[in-house]
């Protein structure tokens, strides 16, 4: 379920970390990584070195759903927004195609406008983020029915905030997703929509960030495999009847360099960090998914998809679009 990759190139060695995202999720990788080059460094200080092993360990959710009781669960599911698919991004039925990825790297000096703009609103950069990704989302459509009626994107958080002096947890899967719905108007811009969506990420950061969507799929697992595969026949079914599938936003926050050097090199010198790049899930009709890391203040968004139902004309339009709506 994990692969790590070493191209040697003229402008720097790549090493690529891959993981199943059953596995574990974006942090769970990270902690890979984190892992991957602490070994590293063990081994050049010891030939003979080998990590103390992990042993097993619980990937289950249950550290979460403890925080909670029987009926806060049962409520949860209950009053959270059900995930209904309301649009998709342009892409043609015929078949499978070649992966590829495309995104966009903004400057720290962009950075700071983002974040100056968003002090105006009482809006993170997250905010602005998803600001940009609907509306970008919406222009690449150039669907009028998208103009006054209710479109939703998934987006994610990670529930170990809730964790209280955990250590570093092992590779699993802790984080959830959730619904941001919003009404937009012809031609509106991130001032018209930033209310709407602060509104739903601040209610979601005091209290409402609960247990709904783990609930919800330990449900669907208490029915064994057979109820598994039952749910994802469903899912795609519906997918390919409907033709809707809502896109993926997903912001991983700010990557320390710290978390990974020092990574010592031949002859006593040191190598640097040069980049960092968090490919997303190849997606596939109708799937369509983004991500947003920062690495020395620089923020980079990122798709990756397949290069044939998806048009890569149309994807860098999508990320000029999204680029444009941002301060």
């Amino acid at each position: 379920q994990v692969r790590v990759i070493l191209t040697r190139c003229k402008e720097g060695d790549h090493v690529c970390i891959t993981c199943h995202h059953g596995f574990c999720d974006a942090t769970g990788a990270m902690t890979l990584g984190k892992e991957l080059f602490a070994i590293y460094r063990g081994i050049i200080d010891d030939p003979d070195y080998f990590p103390p092993e992990t042993g097993t360990y619980d990937r289950t959710t249950d550290r979460i759903l403890a925080l909670y009781s029987s009926e806060e669960r049962r409520r949860a599911v209950k009053e959270d927004e059900p995930f209904i698919d309301l649009w998709h991004f342009p892409v043609e039925d015929i078949g499978r195609g070649q992966p590829t990825i495309a995104w966009r790297t903004l400057s720290p000096e962009r950075l700071e406008l983002i974040k100056r703009f968003g002090r105006r609103y009482d809006a993170t950069v997250n905010d602005l983020l998803i600001a940009a990704f609907f509306l970008a989302f919406k222009k690449v459509r150039d669907d009028p029915s998208d103009s006054g009626n209710p479109r939703s994107i998934l987006t994610s958080a990670d529930m170990r905030r809730l964790l209280k002096d955990q250590e570093e947890i092992p590779p699993m899967n802790l984080s959830v997703a959730f619904l941001v719905s919003l009404t937009i108007v012809e031609e509106a811009g991130p001032e018209e929509i930033i209310a709407q969506i602060t509104a739903v990420t601040n209610r979601r950061k005091t209290g409402c960030l609960g247990p709904s969507c783990i609930t919800f799929y330990e449900g669907i697992l208490a029915g064994g495999m057979s109820s598994v595969r039952a749910f994802f026949d469903e899912m795609i079914k519906r997918y390919q009847s409907s033709g809707q599938k809502n896109p993926v936003f997903s912001n991983l926050g700010i990557i320390d360099p710290n978390d990974y050097l020092p990574v010592p090199g031949k002859d006593g010198c040191q190598l640097d960090l040069m980049n960092f790049q968090f490919i997303p899930c190849v997606c596939w009709p109708y799937g369509f998914l983004v991500t947003a890391s920062t690495f020395r203040g620089q923020l980079t968004l990122m798709t990756a998809y397949e290069e044939g139902p998806y048009s890569t004309v149309t994807v860098e339009r999508f990320l000029k679009y999204m680029d444009e709506f941002l301060p």
